[in-house]
């Protein structure tokens, strides 16, 4: 199975379960008074969203002269049963070497090398029509090149994309995919260059409100937290204590979590069914950001922490755990228990130079 087809069992899945409890719409249900204490807050309706890699935006949803019906039918069908569109993050590794090029006849251009490696990724005027597919009133996360340093490219990026969305559409910027993973970043190295950036971007596009989604990172937290290697860590909580928000740029916050991954052999070795599919280890491994989860809410408002990307192994999945149906059972898990902790949406991981269609 297939990324793609992945991204398309989360939707089959969500679809179906909501359509099952529409069904039951005239069953009259009985509850408490009051919530309890350990409630969670007031779900948005978008909890489930989508993380679309940059590169492959395409892949999934076409272009305006040949759009991905399918794909398109499939989110108007969840936008039906939720009342809202899913969010859409315009993001991912290949959005750290994504360019603008105002003069590109074509939506989307991917340079790939001779080894089938893909390389960068060139976007044009024409991008913003295939986004236009997607269902009226999706929100959408553009996500920025950091890893170059280049602030210009990144200015070009969010001013294409400000003006090239309809007003409102857009969501926030993230600056940076997973920055925890290159450039030595300490909060504090990453913060001297993340605010700055967002701040200037704020003031050149005079943009009014908030704007900027901070972090996007995707190491683990460490425990216990107070060891030295947990609180120097980068990440939401110590961007935020670095001064990220002293200008008043962050709208909400990211980070991402791949509870097993195929990335090196330890971590291959444990990512099996059976664990897949365990409750206790899924609870336990999203427990550990619950205090990064607190602090958040506390610092930028009750729908401040986000999942911005998620899935279920790291490295583009793994053969008999992440194309069965207990992976389908897994996102439903983790949707819910993560809603139960707060968090506000999710955003599974899609990306592929593969497709089970075009």
């Amino acid at each position: 199975m297939t990324l793609m087809t992945m991204f398309t069992t989360l939707l089959l899945v969500l679809a179906a379960h909501l359509d099952a409890v529409l069904s039951l719409s005239t069953l009259k249900l009985s509850g408490p008074a009051n919530l309890p204490n350990d409630a969670s807050h007031a779900l948005q309706p978008s909890l489930a969203s989508f993380s679309i890699e940059t590169g492959f935006f395409e892949t999934f949803f076409g272009n305006a002269t040949a759009p991905n019906q399918l794909s398109l039918n499939l989110l108007e069908n969840l936008k039906a049963r939720t009342g809202v569109p899913a969010e859409i993050r315009i993001g991912g590794i290949t959005a750290d070497s994504t360019y603008w090029d105002p003069g590109q006849k074509v939506a989307l251009f991917n340079f790939i090398d001779s080894t089938g490696a893909l390389r960068n990724t060139t976007l044009g005027p024409q991008f913003w029509k295939s986004v236009g597919l997607l269902p009226t009133d999706t929100k959408i996360v553009m996500n920025l090149d950091l890893h170059n340093l280049n602030y210009t490219g990144a200015f070009d990026m969010a001013k294409a994309a400000l003006q090239g969305l309809p007003s409102g559409q857009l969501s926030a910027f993230e600056i940076g995919n997973e920055p925890d993973h290159y450039l030595s970043f300490t909060p504090q190295s990453y913060t001297s260059i993340w605010e700055t950036w967002a701040k200037n971007i704020s003031q050149s596009l005079h943009l009014q409100t908030p704007s900027f989604r901070v972090a996007a990172t995707v190491e683990d937290p460490i425990w216990p937290y107070d060891t030295p290697g947990a609180s120097s860590a980068l990440d939401c909580v110590s961007a935020l204590a670095a001064g990220s928000n002293k200008d008043h740029v962050v709208n909400s916050c990211s980070e991402h979590t791949y509870q097993y991954s195929v990335c090196d052999p330890p971590r291959t070795a444990v990512a099996t069914l059976p664990n897949l599919v365990n409750h206790t280890r899924l609870a336990m491994y999203l427990d550990l950001w619950q205090p990064r989860i607190k602090s958040v809410r506390q610092q930028l408002g009750d729908h401040a922490f986000n999942i911005g990307e998620y899935n279920s192994v790291s490295c583009s999945g793994k053969d008999g755990v992440s194309n069965t149906f207990g992976q389908a059972l897994w996102l439903l898990d983790t949707t819910l228990y993560a809603a139960s902790l707060n968090v506000s949406r999710q955003a599974i991981w899609s990306g592929s130079l593969q497709t089970d269609w075009k």
